[in-house]
């Protein structure tokens, strides 16, 4: 991904029309922060669970909110080290379809403490919780959408219709929460003084947005001009002094994968095939819409695609289900066999349930250096069918 947006940068596709545009910050004024992360001591930034490992992604290199590692979590539930986590409040992700390595997963699950889910749906990371809070889904709650992870300011109203049960949203939650663990003064005391927060440059109030239902701030192209890049320099940066500081390398190269075929020969001949995934089925968001009859219709069931050269091989027919195995584990999937994939390599989407869930063979053990992503374009795996 370096590569590609250094070759944006030198082609000039960098903040023009039809190029990659740069992010639009908004100017939010001085008040309660984002972000609880602005409340953490630099003593306490400094104990974050993969800090050391991971710092662009936990450690004071993060340029973005840091958060900790997960797989550095999981360990610290199994071990105690480096400090005992024994309660977890999850809301907006299924652990256990979510992350790599499952089995993992759930084996830290279960020695919690406690654990705490709120989520619309009994899913599987629901099953596990010891207490299951109602969310409020978007016809629940109230809120001032905004994609601040694009390049285009635009805010979007959503507006409470109906109240059913004891739902809450995550907002609603979340300061109550704060406000038993003493940190009251520093949350908003109800969501609609948040949003008020959101607008605020805006000159409106969540009120006064409801009459209107849309904000665009129009983009401004070739920012860079007179305002320079966020850099130390002010430049475009193929050279990332930033990365050498860390020891790592300031420029791209290509890194091959701790598990393959040429890394580990030796496991590659018991495990003869690679398996790339997360890949977006486009019917379906992560975890979310399987539930949908309609959806269910399009895409009925788990598909693996497989080169038919490979599914000869290994006696597999169009549409057999086959036992997909690694290291870690084994799953399930149904063949979908296509021309469009290397012989070398199986294609199986993620964020599948039960034995469909693909992260019953990945590795959270060798992960990406700096930011500590698991590696799922490259693992070793072997076929069969059921």
């Amino acid at each position: 991904s370096r590569c590609l947006a250094m070759m944006a940068a030198l082609t000039g596709n960098i903040d023009v029309p039809g190029g990659n545009l740069i992010t639009m910050l908004r100017q939010v004024p001085p008040g309660p922060a984002h972000s609880g992360a602005a409340w953490v001591t630099p003593e306490q930034h400094a104990t974050r669970l993969g800090s050391r490992e991971y710092p662009l992604l936990a450690g004071e290199a993060c340029v973005i909110t840091p958060s900790a590692h997960n797989h550095a979590v999981w360990k610290a539930i199994l071990t105690g080290k480096p400090y005992p986590v024994k309660a977890v409040y999850c809301h907006g992700s299924n652990m256990l379809l979510s992350y790599a390595n499952t089995q993992m997963v759930s084996e830290a699950l279960k020695k919690l403490d406690f654990l705490v889910v709120a989520d619309l749906f009994m899913t599987e990371t629901t099953r596990m919780a010891d207490i299951v809070l109602p969310a409020a889904s978007w016809m629940e709650r109230g809120s001032v959408t905004q994609n601040e992870q694009t390049s285009i300011g635009h805010f979007h109203l959503q507006q409470k219709t109906i109240q059913r049960g004891e739902c809450r949203s995550d907002i609603t939650i979340i300061n109550e929460l704060a406000k038993r663990l003493g940190f009251g003064e520093r949350m908003f005391p109800t969501d609609e003084s948040y949003f008020d927060f959101l607008l605020q440059p805006s000159g409106m109030t969540f009120e006064t947005f409801k009459e209107r239902g849309d904000l665009a701030f129009p983009h401004v192209f070739r920012k860079y001009e007179s305002e320079g890049f966020r850099t130390p320099s002010g430049k475009v940066q193929l050279y990332d002094q930033k990365l050498e500081a860390l020891g790592y390398d300031p420029l791209p190269a290509y890194r091959e994968p701790d598990e393959s075929p040429v890394s580990t020969p030796d496991l590659a001949k018991e495990y003869p095939l690679i398996i790339t995934t997360g890949g977006r089925v486009p019917v379906f968001r992560h975890t979310e819409l399987r539930n949908i009859p309609i959806l269910r219709e399009i895409v009925p069931e788990l598909e693996a695609s497989i080169n038919p050269e490979t599914a000869r091989g290994f006696g597999i027919g169009d549409g057999d289900i086959m036992i997909v195995e690694s290291p870690r584990g084994s799953m399930e999937a149904k063949a979908h066999i296509t021309e469009g994939i290397d012989p070398r390599v199986i294609q199986v989407p993620s964020h599948w349930p039960g034995m469909n869930n693909v992260n019953l063979l990945t590795d959270n053990e060798k992960c990406a250096p700096m930011i500590g992503s698991a590696q799922l374009r490259c693992q070793l795996c072997r076929v069969r069918t059921k």
